[in-house]
């Protein structure tokens, strides 16, 4: 069985999404980790937030460190917030939407993830807005996509080579 920790930090970001009271309107169900966002990977009921391991690891070693210390590694989850577009613009649609997105949020910079991994400390993470709304996905698919980018930083030990 495989033990990542960037898996059980996925899964971790999963279950602390599903068990925000905040996110009111979307289901459990409707949270989901899956590989990569594509137009084939099958979306949630909407509205959904998917969950994906995004772009490379963020590796903080320094050149100066002894050999034996601890590294530092950020781990990187794209969060993306799905809603059905209407393309009308209303006021109150796009204002329900925008506060979902400070509510995850809010969530991340609150309460940090927790794992079980051997040699692993989860020090910090950070929120990295992307864009609010994704353009391409509301004109092309009238789909209100709004994506953020959590970095897990882990302490991890060394692994022997």
């Amino acid at each position: 069985m495989a033990d990542s920790v960037h898996g059980k930090l996925l899964a971790a970001a999963v279950t602390a999404l599903q068990g925000a009271s905040a996110l009111s309107g979307i289901s459990d169900a409707n949270i989901v980790q899956q590989t990569a966002p594509t137009d084939k990977s099958p979306l949630p009921a909407l509205p959904g937030i998917i969950l994906v391991p995004w772009g490379a690891e963020r590796i903080d070693s320094g050149p100066l460190r002894p050999a034996n210390y601890s590294e530092v590694i950020g781990y990187p989850i794209l969060i993306c917030y799905l809603a059905a577009g209407n393309q009308t613009h209303s006021d109150s649609g796009l204002d329900a939407n925008l506060l979902i997105r400070e509510e995850i949020i809010d969530l991340f910079i609150h309460a940090r993830l927790s794992i079980t991994a051997t040699g692993v400390t989860v020090c910090d993470q950070t929120i990295e807005p992307i864009e609010v709304v994704n353009t391409a996905a509301w004109w092309d698919k009238n789909l209100f996509s709004s994506p953020l980018l959590l970095i897990v930083w882990c302490k991890k030990v060394r692994r022997a080579a």
